[in-house]
């Protein structure tokens, strides 16, 4: 073979191996070899590990501001959002007819939780503090929450007084004032 040539030079053997850079592998035994290259991906991996761990903490340190600020916000946007649907919906029930006295009970009670409920969420969403030009639009937001709420009310206690008017105006309410309210809420 081309590769194994001997040639003797000054009586000294010189071998000519084409890419002779693996050639000193040979000395070693096979199971020093595994050991060797057992030893080089293990290296390889906890450099490419702990790259990647300090990466993950660098993302984590840039954008934890995502995760520590504006998730919860959302959160609690959302929840308020949700409880404000859950109002409205218990309150037009309560402009059905022929509810039972149970059912108007039933929405009353659920109307009063969710009215809470926002004002917890609201309370958790000012806490986390507003950035520039948030805080005009929260208050804007909040006086139209107010505005709605003050017309939620106002059907609550038309119908404890249950009579064929108080009937007629929370239905005029929900024609007129509960829409105007809700489409500033909502805008």
């Amino acid at each position: 073979m081309l590769t194994n040539r001997i040639y003797y030079r000054d009586e000294q053997p010189v071998v000519n191996h084409r890419g002779d850079r693996m050639g000193f592998l040979k000395q070693f035994s096979l199971k020093t070899k595994m050991l060797m290259l057992c030893l080089f991906i293990s290296t390889v991996s906890m450099v490419i590990g702990t790259m990647a761990y300090q990466g993950l903490n660098r993302v984590e340190d840039t954008y934890d501001v995502i995760t520590d600020d504006i998730m919860p916000k959302l959160e609690d946007a959302n929840e308020m959002f949700v409880r404000y649907r859950r109002i409205r919906i218990t309150l037009r029930t309560l402009g059905l007819p022929g509810i039972t006295g149970e059912q108007t009970a039933e929405a009353i009670r659920a109307a009063n939780e969710s009215i809470a409920a926002f004002e917890e969420a609201e309370k958790r969403y000012t806490g986390h503090g507003f950035t520039a030009g948030q805080k005009d639009l929260y208050e804007k937001v909040h006086a139209d929450w107010v505005a709605f709420k003050d017309v939620g009310t106002h059907v609550l206690a038309l119908q404890k007084v249950g009579t064929p008017e108080s009937m007629q105006q929370i239905v005029k309410i929900f024609f007129g004032a509960c829409p105007a309210a809700a489409a500033k809420f909502t805008a």
